[in-house]
């Protein structure tokens, strides 16, 4: 209110008429716009896991998404009194929650369906340094497999995969990435890909007066699941909808993460692995030490960079 906002809390959009220029939610409320944004951000993906879900259609109980604050709270609460958990995705996040369980007292597992963890920022050599690293800690790595079914009934007592094996455990997080909420842009018809289509001033494709951003969003073919991206796009799209005479366009992010897990460091950002045979690579490596360091160069241009255990460079 005290910038002039509008807020309507606890109201579920239902329909956008793109020809009327309105919104409605609820029974009652219908609101016009001049400029529509569309930020609904994203969801946890769940695999398709069989006795995942009680008679209620909820999750069996001990079974979590590491993806909110109260989801953060029941873990917390849930941890008290369990034993074993098992975290399903081996990714940023996945490390992250399983750290926390680990340091809450539990016997933690982590199952990931690729040969190393973090696979999608890192290349082989550092994803085999970091195994290490975390195995060191105190979390058990389980590679190469894929979870199909859920064991227990009433609660969680176990994973099952698809090799044959199982893990028995009283506590499941499922962190197995995200997919963008575009239930409501596909109503509208706006294009959608993976996420819904953007031009470089943030409008969507083929859509007057609608925009888009966040994890909802894809830009040249990307869509981001990370704050920086997004606090980019905000800038970006603000200076368009305050001024007709804009001139900056959004040319995607360069992404850089960091590991937040105790007793290991690691940075990653930009390529993980050269795009073209004249790029440079320059490497060192310290396995014993945990420690990895890749530089990714193109056309006299730092591209990407992999920082494992001394965020020094040498």
């Amino acid at each position: 209110e005290e910038n002039n906002i509008t807020l309507h809390a606890g109201k579920r959009v239902s329909t956008i008429d793109p020809v009327a220029k309105v919104v409605r939610a609820g029974d009652d409320l219908v609101e016009p716009y001049d400029k529509l944004v569309i930020a609904t951000g994203s969801s946890p993906f769940v695999p398709a896991l069989e006795n995942l879900i009680d008679g209620n259609g909820k999750f069996k109980e001990g079974v979590f998404v590491f993806r909110t604050m109260d989801d953060c709270q029941e873990m917390i609460k849930y941890a008290t009194d369990a034993r074993k958990a098992v975290v399903v995705g081996g990714g940023l996040l996945g490390l992250e929650a399983a750290r926390g369980l680990l340091n809450r007292g539990l016997e933690v597992h982590v199952a990931h369906v690729t040969g190393h963890p973090m696979n999608v920022q890192l290349d082989p050599p550092a994803g085999k340094i970091l195994k290490r690293s975390l195995e060191n800690m105190g979390v058990n790595l389980h590679l190469k497999k894929r979870a199909t079914a859920a064991l227990g009934n009433g609660h969680i007592t176990g994973l099952a995969f698809e090799d044959g094996s199982s893990l028995d455990c009283d506590m499941v997080v499922i962190s197995t990435g995200i997919r963008p909420n575009v239930e409501l842009a596909r109503q509208v018809g706006l294009i959608v890909e993976q996420g819904v289509v953007v031009n470089d001033d943030l409008s969507c494709k083929d859509a007057l007066d609608i925009y888009a951003l966040g994890e909802c969003a894809q830009h040249r073919g990307q869509t981001y699941g990370l704050v920086a991206p997004i606090w980019e796009q905000a800038q970006i799209l603000a200076e368009h909808l305050t001024s007709e005479t804009a001139q900056v366009l959004y040319q995607g992010s360069q992404v850089s993460t960091k590991l937040k897990v105790a007793g290991v460091e690691l940075a990653v950002m930009g390529e993980k692995d050269p795009c073209c045979e004249d790029d440079e690579v320059v490497t060192y490596t310290e396995p014993g030490r945990g420690i990895y360091k890749k530089l990714i160069i193109h056309d006299d241009h730092l591209v990407g960079a992999i920082l494992m255990g001394d965020g020094q460079m040498a």
